[in-house]
């Protein structure tokens, strides 16, 4: 695997060299879900004989891919089959991004520090890993994420904007408006935003942001922004710890594949980190925002101080009327009303 920093999109033929013949067929397969594809197409395609299909296809069941086969009709992937996996997130790209890097670990500490690594190694921009489980995932303010195996879309993004640090905030407001936009295309579920990083279905958290910039330390110039994003997908409620079953939620009862949700999050992410000035994702994410209006409390000048949230500017700052007057939030986190500290 060789990254090249001026292109960071693998070729066609480093791809082609990489996949083994499960990989192809995998990939081929994704490719044509909606109907069985017999075994001697498989075979003529991927230049092998059909019992070497067939070990391939009992080899990709092992790992977990429900496919049925059927006398006379072929192989195809069941519509529940859920397995993540580069082939079945670069199927749902979009034509201009399906060439990017696309990663896939069964479980790791934390994605975010995976790319990290990943950018010292002079990976380029818009690298996607993910990760069917994270053993030590990172949320704001030192809090961990909670990323159980085989259940959630648990994915880091590299990115390499042209900004400094102080655009972070907006940022992760494109993020969220993406994930918003990912989830109700796909689900038909309404979203909502708690400032700045959470997104919410039912009042229920599903969706945490954790943004981080790379910086070079002598020009103070920002060399790359990762943008880790965590979806509770599938999550029963018994399984989330007890501190969190009163806030956390999932998807559920809605069904999405996690490779088509984690496709759709980075297709709209990319689109909106390519215009970052433009502003495009403001809209959206303002009007998800569920704090407008509302009494809430931020941490400022070392204590609790309390105000009515009442807009947002266009860097993403959450504007706040407080008795003393108002007041901008470029970062932090705030609680609401009867929310605990």
């Amino acid at each position: 695997m060789v990254y090249n920093h001026g292109n960071p999109c693998y070729t066609d033929r480093d791809r082609g060299d990489m996949m083994s013949l499960k990989e192809e067929l995998l990939r081929y397969l994704e490719e044509h879900r909606e109907a069985p594809v017999s075994g001697q197409l498989l075979a003529e395609r991927l230049s092998v004989s059909r019992a070497a299909v067939w070990k391939a296809v009992k080899s990709l069941e092992e790992e977990g891919h429900r496919i049925t086969a059927a006398t006379n009709r072929g192989y195809q992937l069941e519509a529940a089959s859920d397995v993540l996996t580069a082939q079945g997130v670069r199927y749902h790209l979009r034509p201009a991004y399906r060439d990017c890097a696309v990663l896939v670990e069964r479980r790791v500490g934390s994605t975010n520090t995976q790319v990290k690594k990943l950018a010292a190694d002079g990976a380029g921009g818009r690298t996607i890993l993910l990760a069917d489980e994270q053993t030590a995932g990172r949320g704001r303010m030192g809090r961990g994420f909670y990323s159980p195996a085989l259940t959630g879309v648990y994915m880091s993004l590299l990115l390499r904007p042209e900004t400094d640090s102080a655009q972070l905030p907006i940022i992760t407001v494109a993020a969220a408006a993406a994930v918003c936009e990912a989830i109700e295309a796909l689900t038909g579920l309404e979203t909502q935003v708690k400032w700045v990083n959470d997104v919410l279905v039912g009042g229920r958290k599903v969706c945490g942001i954790l943004t981080e910039a790379v910086s070079d330390f002598e020009s103070g110039r920002t060399e790359s922004v990762i943008v880790g994003i965590g979806v509770n997908v599938k999550t029963p409620p018994a399984l989330f710890p007890a501190e969190l079953r009163e806030i956390a939620g999932s998807l559920l009862p809605a069904s999405v594949s996690r490779n088509r949700l984690a496709a759709e999050i980075a297709n709209r992410l990319f689109d909106y980190a390519a215009d970052l000035p433009g502003r495009a994702y403001l809209e959206p994410y303002r009007r998800r925002l569920m704090v407008l209006g509302k009494r809430v409390r931020f941490y400022r000048e070392g204590a609790w101080q309390s105000g009515r949230a009442v807009g947002l500017d266009g860097d993403g700052c959450l504007e706040v009327e407080t008795p003393s007057g108002a007041v901008l939030l470029r970062a932090g986190e705030i609680r609401m009303e009867g929310e605990p500290i």
